[in-house]
This record gives C-alpha cells, structure tokens and sequence, in this order.
C-alpha cells in the first residue's frame, strides 16, 4: 500500500474497485465500467458508519493523488471515475 493511504482511501478504492469488476459483467466497455457512483453512494452502501463528509474527504484525496478522476457538485463528490493508476495498482495487490 502506497505509504500516504489511511485505511479510509484503501477501503474507498477497494469498494470502488469491487464496483468496478461486478459493472464489467453488464458493461464490457471498460470505460463505462469505470464511472461510478459518488461519496453519498459510497457512504450510503459500503460506509453506514462513516459519515458522508468523511467518505467525500476520501474520495478528494484519492482524486489529489491520481486514483481518482472525481465529478463535484460544489464540494461534494457525485461521480468517481477509476483511473488506470487504480486498476493496475488493485490487480497488482490482488496478484
């Protein structure tokens, strides 16, 4: 793991990630695949526990950082787009 990942980032990517792979199997087009849902999906299915500004907090560092490209409205994340970055560092892990 990238030494500047908290476990937040980690879980958001590995969230999105697994989101990535089940949309592949509905949409071939790896790009379509990629675009997923924001920080208020991310909270709402995978983080009931965390709050929603924490969940956009991570999903803004993962877009500073390169693993993200992110759609705002005003501050918040709506959409979270996997970037190559991503998907080689995941299948990397999961090797």
């Amino acid at each position: 793991m990238p030494e500047d990942f908290t476990k937040g980032k980690m879980k958001v990517l590995d969230a999105l990630y697994k989101e990535h792979l089940a949309k592949r199997i509905d949409y071939p087009n790896d790009c379509n695949a990629k675009n997923l849902g924001g920080a208020r999906h991310l909270q709402e299915t995978y983080f009931e526990s965390e709050s929603v500004e924490g969940v956009n907090r991570w999903c803004r560092e993962l877009d500073q950082d390169g693993y993200l490209h992110n759609v705002y409205d005003g501050n918040l994340v709506t959409t979270c787009v996997l970037t190559d970055k991503t998907t080689a560092y995941m299948e990397s892990i999961r090797a």
